[in-house]
C-alpha cells in the first residue's frame, strides 16, 4: 500500500529534526513524483514542487545508525502526517 502526500509535507518531513536524529536513514522505498518513478537523492528535494503528489512504497527506516531491523517506512511517513494534522 503507498502513502501519498504533497510535495511541501514530503519536505516538511525530510526537514523535520525529529524524524531525522540519531543518523536516521531509509532504504528499498519506490517514490514517484507526479506518477514517475524516481531515483530519490535529498540533494534534489528543492526541485520538488511544492504541488506535486508524492507516492512514497515500501522501505525501511532505522532509527540510528546501528539499527538494522527498522520499521516501515510508510509507517513513519503515516504516523508524522496524522501527527501533524493534530498539531
Amino acid at each position: 500500500m503507498a502513502t501519498k502526500t504533497t510535495g511541501a509535507e514530503f519536505k516538511a518531513f525530510y526537514a523535520d529534526e525529529e524524524v531525522w536524529t540519531n543518523g536516521a536513514w531509509h532504504e528499498d522505498s519506490i517514490i514517484t513524483i507526479d506518477g514517475k518513478a524516481v531515483d530519490f537523492d535529498y540533494d534534489d528535494m528543492a526541485e520538488i514542487s511544492d504541488t506535486a503528489t508524492i507516492r512514497l512504497t515500501g522501505g525501511v527506516f532505522h532509527e540510528t545508525e546501528e539499527d538494522r531491523d527498522g520499521v516501515s517506512f510508510e509507517t513513519v511517513l503515516r504516523r508524522w502526517l496524522k501527527k501533524r494534522d493534530f498539531i
